[in-house]
């Protein structure tokens, strides 16, 4: 057991299961080991399976999968009553390695293991069960397999282009974002921290060297506010891409006050999971983070139907959020790449935040409805070592994708 690590634990958090079968009905391509495929597959459970619906596997370029899809979502051993048919015939430990981890993210670092949640879960939304502490060994023991654990290097964290800095000078500009977080809240000090990173890389001469350029990061405080135009660039192909244009990105009115309450504590547990270095670039993810509260007001409004908004409608937002937006985003990062730029341009050539959306919609593919092959998003993972995740620059390139 990796027993010395240090392992930083959200506070206030809790968990224990519900039992609600949520996360089982997500539609995510789960890996199946070759270690544990044979025993799986000569165990009579799969034969139920195969009676009852259809094949309980899939095979994909990548290898075995459980069986999911966007029609059939659910998982192929997922009972009635919402149990996982192989944890109770066959044991917890006969359980893929992805269905053990959930709904724990685990983030190794210079300074320890940050382990977040994802909230998709019901039991991470509603803060139910025991106090993370009390879940140490648990989570130890998950952590000493050494799969499913994103990776952050030292040194040469992408920030924008050909910026990038230390694991030091981030970790001194999150401890700033959180200082301002207090102040004014978690969601306009990322829309500050976004201003004023994309504002600095504008002030800077354009950078053509290949090698690295690492930099300390500037303040989190911005000289100008974060454009709502960047917002509408982003949301404009995000909705589409979900398939939910029905969803006004314009009701972004404030929630009340308890659902603006769940929402600081969302953005504050992406924050602290390190959802800003997990994907490349810094900024790129700070344009996401940016938007992200606005998309979660907007959504909530859509599913309560011109009702009030309740807590059960936020949470269907967070859920969104979480399984296309956030950590299984792989298909858009692009999306998140171009408004990073545009970010960039709107302080370098002070551009006018009215022309943004209209930049964006003139680059080549804007506003496409993707096919249903691309919208699905394949919960790929790689473990401590498969070092093919950090180029030569240090700089990550393919977790938690």
């Amino acid at each position: 057991m990796d027993s010395d690590v240090v392992l930083h634990l959200p506070q206030g958090q809790r968990y224990a299961c519900l039992q609600c079968g949520r996360s089982c009905r997500a539609g995510w391509e789960i890996p199946v080991a070759p270690k544990l495929e044979p025993r799986l597959r000569a165990y009579a459970l799969e034969l139920r399976v195969v009676g009852d619906s259809a094949p309980a596997f899939r095979e994909t370029p990548a290898g075995t999968v459980l069986r999911s899809s966007r029609e059939q979502p659910g998982c192929a051993f997922l009972r009635d009553d919402q149990l996982c048919s192989v944890h109770a015939e066959l044991g917890y430990a006969s359980k893929p390695t992805a269905c053990r981890h959930s709904p724990f993210i685990f983030t190794r670092t210079p300074a320890g293991v940050f382990v977040g949640l994802a909230f998709s879960c019901s039991a991470v939304q509603e803060n139910h069960g025991r106090p993370l502490p009390e879940l140490e060994l648990e989570l130890r023991e998950l952590l000493a397999e050494g799969d499913l654990i994103n990776l952050v290097p030292a040194d040469g964290l992408a920030v924008h282009g050909s910026w990038f800095t230390s694991w030091d000078d981030y970790a001194a500009w999150e401890l700033d974002l959180l200082r301002l977080a207090g102040q004014k809240g978690i969601a306009a000090a990322l829309r500050s921290a976004a201003a004023a990173v994309a504002e600095d890389q504008a002030r800077r001469p354009i950078y053509r060297s290949p090698l690295p350029r690492p930099l300390s990061l500037p303040p989190v405080a911005a000289t100008h506010p974060w454009p709502r135009a960047l917002d509408d660039a982003l949301l404009a192909e995000v909705l589409p891409f979900l398939g939910e244009p029905c969803i006004d990105g314009e009701a972004d009115g404030e929630l009340a006050p308890a659902l603006e309450a769940e929402i600081e504590r969302f953005m504050e547990q992406l924050v602290l999971r390190k959802t800003l270095l997990i994907h490349p670039t810094l900024l790129d993810n700070l344009c996401l983070l940016a938007a992200l509260p606005r998309f979660l007001r907007c959504a909530a409004r859509t599913t309560a139907r011109g009702a009030e908004p309740e807590q059960k409608d936020l949470f269907e937002a967070f859920d969104l959020a979480e399984k296309n937006l956030v950590y299984h985003s792989r298909a858009l990062r692009p999306l998140y790449a171009r408004v990073a730029r545009l970010a960039v341009t709107h302080w370098r050539e002070s551009v006018q935040p009215a022309k943004v959306q209209t930049a964006l919609a003139a680059r080549p593919g804007s506003g496409k409805q993707h096919p249903p092959e691309q919208q699905r998003h394949s919960e790929r993972h790689y473990t401590e070592h498969e070092q093919q995740g950090v180029d030569q620059r240090g700089k990550i390139t393919h977790l938690a994708s």
